[in-house]
């Protein structure tokens, strides 16, 4: 909740810092031979992914300032 509050750029550039650690978390998963995500995750990975997309796009344009 607040990242939402602290406003729509703080919540992309979150979202842009998730990416990696889903990465780093389905390797684990994997090695040990289980499952990465269970299928009710799936639309929320893609709401993530869509988001830090979205990120990367506005600070390659300027409209997200660091």
């Amino acid at each position: 909740m607040g990242t939402v509050v602290s406003g729509w750029q703080h919540l992309l550039l979150c979202c842009l810092g998730y990416v990696p650690g889903f990465v780093f978390y389905a390797m684990g998963r994997r090695e040990r031979g289980l499952r990465p995500f269970a299928p009710r995750d799936y639309p929320m990975l893609v709401v993530v992914c869509v988001g830090a997309i979205a990120a990367a796009a506005l600070l390659a344009v300027g409209g997200i300032v660091l």
